[in-house]
């Protein structure tokens, strides 16, 4: 392990290989392997360990605090996760999962709980179900692009079981891919979802993704990305033939959307992304970012949005008082979705458009909560933790029901 943090990779391998044969079962064994096995460019090797790992322990109990800590179950899908290594802040690198997932790490405190995490892969959860009888179940597979037969399998799992309280259905989660939510906000009154279509990647040529693509006929400039990814990485605006050739000889996918690319950007040239989170009904204001590119995120504020004096105080506006800010029509069309969308937990971002539009980028869980930002931003902190405290009171209700 210490090896692994130092980043001696090549080294701790054998280290780690042997470990897992002594300790087949273990959790931190195993994703550090795995973890290692990926830094050394092998993908594919690290990919099938983990899979074969969870297929055979998919449970690991962690034990409250007190006696009486009530029992829950997260359920996480492990068809596509991954778990690597990345540096950390103060040097040394620290071992993370990623793939498909909103994460509770600064959601909720599990010390509080008994706690089975339970990874679904295959048919472990028809052959190995969970070990405790849970008070609440919580559904953290966000993604139905990478993740969609695991969430099919926690589906058949509540099925039998109709009274077990449960935050994010599956069947809810299901519908929130991106082209999905374009079929669902198409044509709605005071909403600008642009057109988004799915194109099967996997084992076609070049020459035939781009001639789907042009069927398409979604004009210059165009988005591609990925399906499943939710950074940067994968999207690229496309302007011209060349760029689109030069995505699909890059990519190596199986899917990809390819988006409308909708003008946006304001009077001065600058771009926005609004963020709320819904949890159980309520929305909570996130962030209010600016930048000077259309891929607007939240990396750039401490080097753009910081110099913008304006900018911060429009945020710290919306963070007191969205409907203030966006005016009450757009805060109230927002305000509806966490009914319709039947999810207990989500994000959306999006932003407004000068005719009073909304324009959605994305609506789905899989959005990530941190107090990163506060670090530079203080004023942000009590409303971060604003969000904390509403899911945990969204918890504590489940558990008394």
């Amino acid at each position: 392990l210490a090896l692994a943090q130092d980043g001696a990779f090549q080294e701790a391998l054998p280290w780690f290989q042997a470990a897992v044969r002594t300790l087949p079962d273990d959790y931190a064994v195993n994703t550090g392997l795995a973890a290692v096995l990926r830094a050394l460019g092998k993908a594919g090797p690290s990919q099938r360990h983990v899979r074969r790992f969870f297929a055979r322990y998919p449970s690991r109990i962690r034990r409250g605090a007190f006696f009486s800590a009530p029992n829950i179950v997260c359920m996480h899908g492990g068809d596509h996760v991954h778990y690597l290594y990345v540096a950390g802040a103060g040097g040394g690198f620290r071992k993370i999962r990623r793939g498909g997932h909103f994460s509770l790490r600064f959601l909720l405190n599990l010390d509080d709980f008994t706690v089975e995490h339970y990874t679904i892969t295959g048919r472990a959860l028809r052959r190995r179900p969970p070990v405790l009888e849970p008070k609440l179940l919580i559904n953290t597979v966000a993604d139905p692009d990478v993740e969609r037969s695991a969430l099919r399998a926690l589906s058949v799992y509540l099925g039998k079981r109709p009274h077990l309280p449960v935050i994010n259905h599956p069947d809810m989660v299901m519908p929130t891919t991106r082209d999905g939510n374009y079929q669902r906000f198409q044509g709605r009154e005071g909403f600008v979802f642009p057109r988004t279509h799915r194109m099967r990647a996997a084992h076609r040529s070049v020459e035939a993704l781009c001639a789907d693509f042009h069927a398409l006929a979604l004009g210059w400039p165009a988005i591609l990305r990925a399906t499943g990814t939710h950074t940067a990485r994968t999207t690229r605006l496309v302007l011209s033939e060349a760029d689109v050739r030069q995505f699909f000889q890059d990519n190596t996918a199986d899917a990809v959307y390819a988006t409308a690319f909708e003008a946006n950007a304001d009077a001065d040239g600058l771009y926005s992304k609004i963020r709320f989170f819904a949890i159980d009904g309520a929305l909570y204001p996130v962030v209010y970012h600016v930048d000077q590119v259309w891929n607007v995120h939240g990396t750039n504020r401490t080097q753009f949005m910081v110099t913008l004096a304006d900018k911060i105080e429009r945020e710290k506006r919306f963070l007191a008082d969205p409907a203030a800010v966006i005016g009450t029509s757009a805060y109230e069309r927002l305000a509806a979705l966490p009914g319709e969308m039947g999810l207990d937990f989500f994000g959306i971002d999006c932003t407004l458009l000068p005719d009073g539009r909304i324009l959605l980028f994305e609506v789905n869980p899989a959005m990530r909560h941190s107090f990163d930002h506060a670090k530079n931003f203080p004023y942000m902190q009590p409303h971060m933790q604003n969000i904390a405290d509403a899911f945990r009171a969204m918890v504590n209700r489940r558990l008394r029901q």
